[in-house]
């Protein structure tokens, strides 16, 4: 199955074809796990680089909901974003002890929507195939 990409055509020497925007493949040959590494600059980019308490894009670090002096783990379900001063004002607290709330649940990226979000290309046509779930 193939999905164009609005009108648009790639030309060969003698031949003009429809641009696919989708390729959806009939046969799957496997192809080694490409998972999303745990790094700071993942979490920062899942996040949208905003603090996950009060959404400033300014002095950033990582902090862990469940603070890992009691038992948190360094996970993707555990780390979000938060600004220098959210992260003192939680301290070593979880958010609801520190009357803090969530802007949103921190969660593991697939790789095909996370390759899609760090591009920044969102194409409708791809959301049937990445089983995007609507907000």
């Amino acid at each position: 199955m193939v999905r164009t990409a609005n009108g648009h055509r790639i030309h060969s020497v003698t031949r003009s074809f429809p641009l696919p925007s989708v390729i959806r493949l009939n046969r799957y040959v496997n192809a080694p796990y490409k998972g999303v590494n745990l790094t700071r600059q993942n979490i920062f980019k899942r996040d949208n680089s905003e603090c996950q308490y009060c959404g400033t894009k300014r002095d950033l670090t990582l902090d862990h909901v469940v603070p890992s002096s009691r038992g948190g783990q360094h996970s993707w379900v555990n780390l979000v974003t938060a600004c220098k001063k959210c992260n003192a004002k939680k301290g070593d607290r979880t958010p609801e002890e520190a009357c803090m709330e969530l802007r949103r649940k921190p969660y593991k990226p697939s790789y095909a929507l996370f390759l899609r979000d760090i591009t920044g290309a969102h194409h409708n046509e791809w959301d049937e195939f990445l089983e995007v779930k609507s907000a």
